[in-house]
């Protein structure tokens, strides 16, 4: 795999910025702080993205364009086998993104993530810095240059499968376990119990609420339909009553009547002495005829006249006297049996005013007063019906909770069957990982230790013949079958014996598929024999090589 192209779009000190490289030997030359850092985690970043991580926070806040903050991408083109892939990622946080395109059909690939993996032939971050990127040692002192080469050289020892630091497998391997066990819920059994305890309780009084809200909805419906049948027994009382009193009304009124006409029948045959009248009459007039007589006499036609007038007057008076008595006779007997019948018809009204009077008090009760006793029964039992809907529904949610607890209580129960099942695994990878890493060491090591010692030898021309790394992991360099101290030897030897460990790794784990080295300032203690030498045998070893240099010699090997 090579790279082709960079284009640094907005990223650090960079904008619009391109860069080119062949398949060969690269130098990217340029003066303290003129980028070559910015560009050498530009192609990390650019291949790997920036992860959310303290190292990764870092690098994204260090290399976030100041110019341009909102806009923070780049391109590279990279090739394999033949076909060449353009890489799109726009860092800027929260999503970013990444795409990756075949450059001549310019095709989007998905998914774009798992494509780059295939490209990178399965490098990883971890990989690709102990490996293909290869950095000048930072310690200062000699001891500190010897145990950071030491580091190095055990996680290169170690990288047979993918270059995975099996240190770091391991951790992050119990770190999982300590994750799995600290998920695992403890007591599950005793809190299961005590929740079924609670659930049977829950359930036994929601069943006693469900009987009893029965038994009120049941009383509920009866006093309503006592309600009614009472409201229309009233209402049809009220209408007989009313009937009735109609009934009494009129008879009251029509025996009234009859008992004012008989008292009229009664005044008319009171009324029988009139003979008595006729009689005074008749003797005035007898008496007024016979005084005319008696004082004047007949002397002139005017008293004859006048006494015989007289006389016809008491005459007829007579007459109208016996007419009158006859009558009054008649009467008497007409007005006792008026009399009895007005005295019978008296008694009547008297009786029809007595039931009227008697059916006013017997007017029934008003239908709202009747029924309110029975209304108040009954808005009594509402209230205790809705409360005890109430805490139906409360006892339901509690049943409900209780049931889900339960249930999440048995997915647990579960889960921990699951966490320990795992933990097993993950106990069985770790016992695993400690035996097959041991072998791969035990292979891969001697073909590592030999890769590695050839290259030492050329670089050194022969001084150093054999670097070792041993069971116990430390870093060990013989010359003239003598072992000596890496304490000993110089810093620029350290940096060699760095070099020849980390290019003999990466040959051997990229044989299929070399991937290109990149180098920043690893030369800087090197002397002349040995740098050319070294810059010899890069440009022998079959990979892509990019050096990332402040100093011209490394160019001026090249010409």
């Amino acid at each position: 795999m090579n790279i082709l192209k960079l284009e640094l779009t907005h990223f650090g000190k960079f904008h619009l910025k391109t860069i080119t490289f062949t398949s060969g030997l690269n130098i990217v030359y340029g003066k303290n702080e003129a980028g070559k850092s910015t560009i050498h985690a530009f192609v990390r970043s650019m291949l790997f993205g920036i992860p959310d991580t303290e190292e990764g926070n870092e690098r994204y806040s260090h290399y976030l364009p100041w110019e341009t903050p909102h806009d923070f991408c780049g391109r590279m083109w990279i090739k394999k086998d033949d076909k060449v892939y353009r890489i799109e990622r726009n860092f800027l946080r929260p999503q970013p993104t990444v795409r990756v395109f075949d450059d001549e059909t310019g095709e989007s690939l998905q998914p774009a993530k798992q494509h780059l993996r295939q490209i990178l032939s399965g490098l990883t971050e971890t990989s690709y810095l102990n490996t293909i990127c290869i950095e000048q040692l930072k310690s200062a002192t000699d001891p500190q240059l010897a145990k950071e080469l030491e580091d190095m050289a055990v996680n290169a020892s170690r990288s047979k499968n993918l270059n995975i630091d099996v240190k770091q497998a391991k951790q992050e391997l119990l770190l999982k376990k300590q994750s799995l066990q600290s998920q695992i819920v403890n007591d599950v059994d005793s809190v299961h119990q005590k929740n079924q305890k609670m659930a049977d309780e829950s359930g036994k009084r929601l069943s006693r609420l469900q009987r009893s809200r029965y038994i009120r909805e049941k009383q509920s419906s009866d006093l309503q339909t006592k309600i009614e049948t009472e409201r229309r027994q009233a209402e049809e009382e009220l209408m007989a009553y009313e009937r009735e009193r109609n009934e009494l009304r009129r008879r009251y009124e029509s025996d009234k009547k009859a008992s004012e006409n008989a008292a009229n029948a009664n005044m008319t045959a009171a009324g029988g002495h009139g003979w008595l009248i006729w009689l005074v009459l008749a003797v005035l007039a007898g008496a007024f005829s016979i005084y005319r007589y008696s004082s004047v006499g007949m002397t002139n036609r005017g008293d004859f006249w006048m006494i015989t007038i007289g006389a016809c007057a008491a005459f007829v008076c007579i007459v109208s006297m016996f007419l009158c008595a006859w009558k009054s006779k008649d009467n008497k007997k007409n007005a006792f049996a008026a009399q009895k019948i007005s005295k019978e018809l008296k008694e009547k009204l008297e009786q029809s005013l007595k039931e009227f009077e008697e059916c006013k008090t017997k007017m029934p009760t008003d239908a709202a007063d009747r029924c309110k006793p029975l209304e108040e029964q009954y808005e009594k039992a509402q209230r205790e019906l809705s409360y005890l809907v109430h805490e139906q529904k409360e006892e339901e949610k509690i049943l409900l909770s209780l049931e889900e607890n339960d249930q999440k209580l048995k997915g647990a129960a579960a889960e921990n069957a699951r966490l320990a099942e795992e933990i097993e695994s993950v106990n069985m990878a770790l016992k695993t990982m400690d035996h097959v890493s041991e072998r791969i060491r035990a292979t891969f090591g001697n073909l590592l230790n030999s890769e590695a010692s050839k290259i030492l030898f050329d670089i050194t021309d022969g001084k150093y013949e054999k670097v070792v790394i041993g069971q116990d992991m430390k870093v060990r360099v013989y010359a003239d079958e003598r072992e000596i101290q890496l304490e000993s030897v110089s810093r620029g030897t350290i940096e060699q014996i760095y070099l020849s460990i980390r290019v003999a790794a990466a040959k051997l784990l990229w044989q299929d598929e070399p991937m290109p080295f990149l180098f920043d300032d690893v030369f800087a203690y090197y002397d002349d024999e040995r740098l050319a030498a070294a810059i010899d045998m890069l440009k022998k070893c079959g990979h892509q090589v990019i050096i990332f240099s402040c100093h011209s010699r490394e160019d001026s090997l090249l010409r």
